[in-house]
Order: structure tokens, then C-alpha cells, then sequence
């Protein structure tokens, strides 16, 4: 209260005071706004900690597990999915594997130049329009 108290009264002396007292006396409120929202704020981080002393403070009981028939079919699903995952990675190695086997340094060479033809014309018709 007497942050707020103190503030009015400065507002009312600054507006007295100074010629473009309007400017002034809009700070000042603006001061005041925000002290009280300061105090405000300050009030919520009292209550917050004093809520969480007090959560620290019960007894804390273990999470039961919840082995329900869709939790169980959840985590079937997610592992079926992994395992997929897992094996089309292994084909895809397997069959870069199989390519690089099969390809010569220069046919590998041929290629990377294509490649790099290609898109050296895709860059020069890009940048002509």
C-alpha cells in the first residue's frame, strides 16, 4: 500500500511540476502498475513454493503399473513396428551392399558424373528463369 501511496503522490507532484506533466504523470502510473504487479508476481512465488513444500511434504507412493490389455497391445504394436523398421534397415544396407559388390570404380564413376551433369543443368536452367 505504501508503494502504491507513494506513487500517487508523485504522479499528482510530477503532474504539478513539469510542463508536459502528462508525460510524467502517465510514468508514474505506469511505475505504479508496476510495482503492484511486482508485489502480485511475488505473491504467486510464495503460494507456488509453499505448494510444492507441501507436495515434498506427503508421503510418496509408487506409480502403480498399469499392465491394461491396451497398454500391452500399445507396446506389442510399438515393438512390431520397431522390429519392421529394424528389418527394412538391414534389407536396405544389404542391398547398398550388394550394389557397391557389383559396381565398378568406373561405372560408379559414370554414374556421379551424370549425376553431376544433371544437376549442373538443372542449376543453369534454374538460374535462366
Amino acid at each position: 500500500d505504501t508503494i502504491e501511496g507513494n506513487a500517487a503522490g508523485t504522479a499528482e507532484k510530477s503532474a504539478m511540476t513539469h510542463r508536459n506533466g502528462k508525460v510524467h504523470f502517465m510514468q508514474d502510473i505506469r511505475d505504479l502498475f508496476t510495482a503492484m504487479s511486482q508485489r502480485k508476481s511475488s505473491r504467486k512465488e510464495n503460494n507456488i513454493k509453499k505448494s510444492t513444500l507441501e507436495q515434498n511434504k506427503k508421503e510418496k507412493y509408487k506409480k502403480r503399473t498399469d499392465n491394461t490389455a491396451s497398454n500391452t497391445m500399445q507396446e506389442a504394436f510399438n515393438h512390431a513396428r520397431y522390429e519392421e523398421a529394424n528389418r527394412q534397415a538391414d534389407q536396405d544396407w544389404e542391398e547398398r551392399a550388394r550394389i557397391a559388390r557389383q559396381s565398378s570404380p568406373q561405372k560408379i564413376s559414370e554414374h556421379l558424373a551424370n549425376l553431376r551433369a544433371l544437376l549442373n543443368n538443372a542449376q543453369a536452367k534454374k538460374a535462366g528463369k
